[in-house]
C-alpha cells in the first residue's frame, strides 16, 4: 500500500500578490524598481511591491511624475494596501515589509526624478512611513538598530 502526502497547510492556497495579473506597464515598473533596489543593496519583497504599486490610486503608476505627500502615506499604509489585497484575494504582506518596500519605492522615484512638483521632500516621506509604523503599535525603540532584509526579488516574467 502506498501513501501519498497531502498538505493540510492553508498557506498553500493563499494567492500571492505578485501573481495577480497586471498591465504590461505595471509589470515593467515592478521590474524596474526591483532591479534598481538590487543595485542599491536593498532588495524588495515582490509581494509587498506588487501590493504597494497595485494600490496606488487603484491604477498602474505611469511614467509621469507622481505626487507624494506625507498625508498620502497614511492612506496607502492603512487602507490602500489592505484594500488592494482584499480586492484581489491575496494575503497582505507583513506591515514592516510593506513599509520598507514603500521607502525603497519612494527612493526609486526620487532617484529617477519621478516625484512631481508639490511632493513633500523624500526625507519627509521616509519619516512619515516610519512614524505611521510607530502609530500602529511599534515603539521607536523597537525599530532602532533593527534592519529587516526581505527575500531577494526574482525577475517577473
Amino acid at each position: 500500500m502506498t501513501h501519498r502526502r497531502t498538505s493540510t497547510s492553508s498557506s498553500a492556497s493563499v494567492r500571492r500578490a505578485h501573481a495577480v495579473p497586471v498591465s504590461h506597464h505595471l509589470r515593467s515598473r515592478r521590474r524596474e524598481v526591483a532591479a534598481w533596489s538590487l543595485t542599491q543593496g536593498t532588495p524588495v519583497d515582490r509581494d509587498a511591491l506588487a501590493a504597494v504599486l497595485g494600490s496606488i490610486d487603484g491604477r498602474a503608476p505611469s511614467t509621469a511624475p507622481e505626487r507624494w505627500t506625507t498625508g498620502r502615506i497614511a492612506g496607502l499604509l492603512w487602507e490602500g494596501v489592505l484594500g488592494w489585497c482584499r480586492a484581489n484575494g491575496v494575503g497582505p504582506p507583513p506591515p514592516t515589509v510593506v513599509r520598507s518596500t514603500l521607502v525603497t519605492y519612494l527612493r526609486f522615484l526620487a532617484a529617477h526624478q519621478l516625484l512631481a512638483p508639490g511632493s513633500d521632500r523624500p526625507a519627509q516621506l521616509r519619516r512619515a512611513v516610519a512614524e505611521h509604523g510607530r502609530t500602529r503599535g511599534e515603539s521607536a525603540r523597537s525599530q532602532v538598530g533593527r534592519r529587516r532584509t526581505p527575500a531577494p526579488v526574482t525577475p517577473i516574467a
